[in-house]
């Protein structure tokens, strides 16, 4: 059986076109879960050692569109859109 995360995988390889409709919500929603795994002050986003965490090769200037020094679930699902 295929996991989300094998398919987001082989999608990001791919450099395929932005996701829409139910597969933005789909990977919308295992950002959150991901978040919340890694979340550890309970904020709803990530800040740079939890994103270290979660990401070893992140860069937060990268991710944090809005300048908050914070990476929530819409900033890290468009970077993994783009990677």
């Amino acid at each position: 059986m295929l996991t989300l995360q094998s398919f987001l995988w082989a999608v990001e390889r791919r450099n395929s076109p932005p996701l829409s409709g139910t597969a933005a919500a789909r990977l919308r929603e295992w950002v959150a879960k991901r978040i919340k795994a890694y979340d550890k002050n309970a904020d709803g986003a990530l800040d740079g050692d939890e994103l270290k965490a979660y990401d070893a090769k992140a860069e937060m200037s990268l991710i944090d569109t809005n300048g908050d020094a914070r990476a929530d679930v819409d900033e890290l699902a468009r970077a993994r859109e783009k990677k």
